[in-house]
């Protein structure tokens, strides 16, 4: 079975830095269970790396804002993101119901 993968990446940007805070793998669901392995998904990772960028977020007291594709706009990382007082930029998909 073919391996069909993407890598899902936080960049970290300031006024005068820009750098890779962390990054995983998303694997095809199909992959996974062939295989065998346990694997997230988009959700799973999306949540994940908003808390990474809390963790790992010198600037706790400045306004933080998340750009993130509409593959990873639902209500967890949503939720999680207005947890931590961060505002989320995203597009939203057409079958997604969402009420934070």
């Amino acid at each position: 079975m073919e391996k069909i993968s993407l890598y899902v990446l936080t960049l970290f940007i300031t006024k005068d830095h820009s750098f890779s805070l962390g990054f995983e793998q998303y694997l095809k669901e199909a992959f996974c269970v062939y295989n065998k392995i346990a694997c997230k998904n988009k959700v799973d990772i999306a949540y994940n790396l908003v808390e990474l960028f809390y963790y790992h977020n010198p600037y706790k007291e400045h306004v933080a804002y998340i750009l993130a594709d509409s593959w990873f706009t639902s209500k967890k990382p949503i939720q999680k993101s207005l947890d931590h007082g961060y505002h989320l930029i995203s597009g939203f998909k057409t079958n997604r119901s969402i009420y934070p």
